[in-house]
C-alpha cells in the first residue's frame, strides 16, 4: 500500500526504478505497477529468482537475469544446461513475447546475451579481466552500470549493445578488487564509451 502513487517512488519523479526480489513480492509488484502507470521505466533484476506472472513481466522495460535466474523464470533446469550451448535467443524471445521490452542474460566470465527484438539478440563478449579476486558485487555493478546507460541515453536513442558492453566492463573492473561496494568502479575507471 505504500507504493500505490507515483510520489512514493521519489520526491521528484524518477526516470527509472530498479527492483529485485529480496523484498516481499507484493511490494515489488506494486512498485512495478505504479511506475508503469506513471510512465517510469522499470528495471527488474529478479534475484532471488521465482516464477513471475505475465501481468508483471509486461510492465518491465528492462529484465536483467543471470543464467540460473533465466533458467528458473523460463522453466529450464538450471543444473542440466551448458551456458555456451543453451539457446539464449529462444529464452530472451520468450520474455519479449511476455511483454518485456529489453532482456539481458548475464553469463559471468562468458559475457552477456542481449535482446530487444524477437529473433534479434546478440552475444556480448566479456570484459578482459586481469585477475579475478572477488565476484561478490559483479551482478549489482552490471545492473547499476546498465541502468545508468539506459537513463543517460534514453531507451529510444541508445545502443543496447554499447550499454551491455559498458556494464560488462564495469563488472569486469569490480571482480578485480576485494569487497562489495568498495570494489564498484567509478565511471572514469571503465574504459570505452559511456
Amino acid at each position: 500500500q505504500d507504493f500505490t502513487n507515483v510520489k512514493s517512488l521519489g520526491v521528484e519523479k524518477p526516470e527509472l526504478v530498479i527492483v529485485q526480489l529480496e523484498i516481499p513480492l507484493e511490494t515489488v509488484f506494486s512498485v512495478i505497477k505504479t511506475a508503469h502507470k506513471a510512465g517510469i521505466a522499470v528495471l527488474l533484476n529478479p534475484a532471488p529468482a521465482v516464477e513471475l506472472p505475465v501481468e508483471v513481466l509486461k510492465d518491465v522495460d528492462h529484465l536483467i537475469v543471470n543464467e540460473s535466474e533465466a533458467a528458473i523464470l523460463s522453466g529450464q533446469n538450471s543444473e542440466s544446461f551448458d551456458v555456451l550451448c543453451l539457446d539464449w535467443g529462444s529464452i530472451t524471445d520468450e520474455f519479449l513475447r511476455k511483454g518485456v521490452k529489453n532482456v539481458v542474460v548475464t553469463l559471468g566470465s562468458k559475457g552477456a546475451y542481449a535482446s530487444r527484438k524477437i529473433g534479434g539478440g546478440l552475444m556480448v563478449e566479456p570484459a578482459k579481466v586481469v585477475q579475478v579476486v572477488d565476484t561478490t558485487a559483479a551482478g549489482d555493478t552490471f545492473v547499476g552500470a546498465y541502468a545508468v546507460e539506459a537513463v543517460r541515453y534514453q531507451v529510444d536513442k541508445w545502443d543496447m549493445e554499447d550499454a551491455v558492453k559498458w556494464a560488462c566492463k564495469a563488472a569486469g573492473r569490480t571482480v578485480e578488487k576485494n569487497g562489495a561496494q568498495s570494489a564498484i568502479p567509478w565511471a572514469s575507471e571503465i574504459e570505452g564509451p559511456s
